[in-house]
């Protein structure tokens, strides 16, 4: 029997190569797809600085666990999720855009990996009003600004509609809205929300108008042959009800009586030196032992933490005496806080579980006898306060 040839070095070599690139490509291909993010703004982009809006973020994984969500902006907002192998995830997010106009930046962490996108805002004129088209054919007018959205640009959570003015929306697009969004009309008409309506069915209008608030001032609904922007002028001419804001001061009221009554008893505490003690060096001593005592007290005292509510809102008072980190577990169903812009280094935990939907904690970092002030609404209209529980973790 003559021994096998073996085969020529060129026909070895181009197998080992080829052997060397499906096993790279086996290696490296499912790395490269585990972990992906789209991201999307409602009202097709739209959106005001420092006002919330609604990211909609669709998730796809090839492996299975919790993943970890981050959204950049004038407000940081965390949250977390849990997502199945080889299933696409979309969640919603409050964002707030930033003055600067920059884009919104969103971080995926999950078992598989990471994965970032960015989201770039369109920002309406400064200083217009702004009314948003559903569905309907929008007029030019030099009085306002005109949006057109598609239905399923309309935000899903009652929060977000701060980019609008006023909406126009059509009846036969209500058909076309899913139920998240239908509730998020009903709570914006009932939290005084302008809404024009045009030849929307009597039985959908009857609904809201029993819902709305401001006695209905500012619901209408118009034919097809009315003049829809005479109805939208006289809508947008009414005054809206006015919002708490939130506020973070350095130096608030509260923080200046205790630095004065620190100044008080420092002051007490020189003047019993004098008058009591002769020596130089006691003199010094005293004074400064009662400093001491008195900083290191003011030092080691935790946050001081308030809550407070009404029927549509909820409001949250920290006052922090030292520079600390601090963070607040919130109630459940809060909406985003009304708030200009975010103190420092403040972050939301938004919770996405049906029992605890909305923003469960506020994380922020107080400084020497600082105020913070956070006004919260809740995330649906149809829910009533809640039990208040608060607490601070270390």
């Amino acid at each position: 029997m003559r021994p096998a040839c073996p085969p020529p070095p060129t026909v070895a070599v181009a197998v080992s190569v080829a052997a060397w690139l499906g096993a790279l490509c086996c290696c490296a291909g499912p790395a490269a797809a585990e972990l992906g993010v789209e991201a999307r703004l409602a009202w097709e982009g739209y959106a005001r600085p420092e006002q919330w809006t609604e990211l909609t973020l669709r998730i796809a994984s090839d492996r299975g666990g919790p993943v970890e969500l981050e959204i950049g902006g004038a407000w940081p907002v965390r949250s977390e999720i849990q997502i199945e192998a080889g299933r696409t995830r979309t969640v919603r997010l409050p964002a707030q855009p930033g003055l600067d106009g920059d884009a919104i930046s969103v971080q995926v962490n999950g078992p598989g990996g990471s994965a970032s996108t960015r989201v770039s805002p369109r920002f309406p004129p400064a200083g217009r009003r702004t009314v948003a088209f559903v569905a309907a054919e929008p007029h030019a007018s030099g009085a306002f600004t005109s949006l057109a959205v598609e239905p399923d640009g309309l935000p899903r959570s009652a929060w977000a509609f701060a980019t609008a003015d006023a909406l126009v929306i059509e009846g036969g697009a209500l058909a076309r809205l899913d139920a998240a969004q239908l509730g998020a009309l009903r709570d914006y008409v009932r939290a005084c929300g302008r809404v024009l309506g045009v030849d929307v069915p009597p039985a959908q209008l009857a609904e809201w108008r029993s819902a709305a608030g401001c006695d209905g001032a500012h619901l209408a609904n118009a034919g097809a042959g009315d003049a829809v922007e005479e109805r939208l002028s006289a809508l947008l001419a009414l005054p809206l009800p006015a919002s708490p804001t939130a506020r973070a001061s350095a130096r608030a009221p509260a923080a200046r009586d205790a630095l004065v009554a620190f100044f008080v008893l420092y002051a007490v505490a020189f003047g019993v030196g004098t008058l009591v003690l002769r020596r130089a060096a006691t003199l010094l001593i005293v004074p400064l032992a009662a400093t001491v005592l008195l900083g290191a007290g003011l030092m080691t005292r935790p946050a001081s933490i308030s809550f407070s509510a009404d029927g549509r809102h909820t409001r949250l008072r920290i006052d922090g005496l030292a520079p600390d980190q601090v963070a607040v577990d919130l109630p459940a169903h809060l909406g985003p806080p009304a708030s200009a812009m975010a103190a420092d280094r403040t972050a939301l935990r938004w919770g996405l579980d049906g029992s605890r939907a909305g923003v469960q904690r506020i994380e922020l970092a107080t400084h020497l006898l600082s105020r913070h002030d956070f006004s919260f609404r809740f995330a649906s209209e149809l829910e009533g306060a809640s039990a208040l529980e608060g607490g601070v973790s270390p």
